[in-house]
């Protein structure tokens, strides 16, 4: 039995496709910040919008456009050979959309697997059946980890709270516009256009403000499978010209400049990556009240949070910050402020190595 603290040394993050989403951005994040260090780190992923900030960082990449999805099991052989050949210490998957991966992982080797959460599974037995092979859980908010005790029967010693974080630093260099700065006020959201995230809220909320004379353009920056479904309701509410669809960016980042007030309307607890970038671009956040937005939104101080699913509070809440610019500006910057104090990358990329220190610790006493 090893009695010595095991040195991480390996690391191999794995993730699904890197499109624009915020499970996309914290593997940037994370694995950004662990490379300027002592850990040797290598992303498998496969391949999307995402990828070329991976590479600019200068983090080690491999595309595996078979590793998320049904199609994994067509090229798990060349998987496991290049697992073998970068030989890390423990492997990081970032988020459950690459669950096979990781149960391949757990039948052929002996390496110790983490998984990042960033919300509830859609199949509590699926997750409690994969975590019997996890070494850890890492749940990005308390809200998330309670779950996961209470729903799926997770061990709750398997899971530490690690929050998302940003690059406060990076975002401080940016000389970002001020609020309002054009000609009408701009609210935007960002994310995946998926079922249950709540873009055909945000359009009916943008449909009351608009015919109530309010004077605003309004932006749905993502891609998704519900696109068309949101599309055809902006046309039916004839909003074609106080709507706009963003489909091709990177990163949230290529959108927030432009953006004055962020709404998060959806239905289920989501990463609030969104929300982050959004507060530490000094940008007030609308939100309806799930779990993750209630951590990281102090409402009426950093924005302002909803009971989920009231449309009409939605719309009210975007209205008090359109009416009100100087109530805006300063809600975005404590907004920045708090991300700065309590979500910083540099901090949650250090206490995600000390989970992996331990994990290693604690298979070193197993072997």
């Amino acid at each position: 039995m090893s009695t010595e603290p095991v040195h991480v040394r390996k690391v191999l993050l794995l993730a699904p496709r890197m499109a624009a989403r915020g499970t996309s951005e914290y593997t940037v994040q994370l694995a950004s910040q662990l490379v300027g260090g002592e850990v040797e780190v290598r992303v498998f992923c496969v391949r999307g919008p995402c990828l070329a900030a991976l590479e600019r960082a200068g983090v080690p990449t491999q595309v595996f456009e078979t590793l998320e999805g049904l199609r994994f099991r067509l090229g798990h052989g060349e998987f496991l050979e290049a697992v073998e050949r970068f030989a890390p210490q423990i492997v990081h998957a970032q988020s459950y959309r690459a669950a096979d991966a990781l149960k391949l992982l757990s039948k052929e080797t002996k390496l110790p697997l983490v998984l990042t959460l960033h919300g509830m599974p859609e199949s509590p037995r699926a997750l409690r059946k994969l975590s019997r092979h996890l070494a850890g859980i890492v749940a990005t908010t308390q809200s998330v980890r309670e779950g996961l005790v209470n729903q799926c029967k997770v061990d709750r010693r398997k899971i530490e709270v690690v929050h998302n974080g940003i690059d406060v630093n990076a975002l401080q260099e940016h000389q970002l516009p001020p609020i309002f700065q054009g000609d009408s006020p701009v609210v935007g959201s960002l994310g995946p256009v998926e079922e249950l995230r709540g873009h055909e809220l945000f359009v009916q909320a943008a449909s009351v403000l608009i015919r109530s004379k309010t004077d605003a353009q309004f932006v749905i920056a993502g891609q998704g499978q519900e696109l068309p479904r949101v599309r055809k309701l902006i046309g039916d509410l004839g909003l074609e010209r106080c709507v706009t669809l963003v489909t091709e960016f990177a990163s949230y980042d290529d959108v927030l400049g432009a953006i004055d007030i962020v709404v998060q309307s959806s239905q289920v607890d989501v990463s609030g990556f969104s929300i982050l970038e959004a507060m530490g671009h000094g940008r007030p956040v609308v939100a309806f009240n799930t779990g993750t937005a209630c951590e990281i939104v102090e409402d009426s101080r950093t924005g302002l949070l909803v009971p989920k699913g009231d449309v009409q509070g939605l719309a009210e809440a975007i209205r008090r910050l359109i009416s009100d610019r100087e109530m805006a500006r300063r809600m975005g910057q404590e907004a920045r402020q708090a991300v700065a104090e309590h979500f910083n990358i540099r901090l949650n990329a250090r206490r995600t190595l000390q989970c992996y220190g331990e994990v290693l610790d604690q298979h070193a006493s197993s072997v």
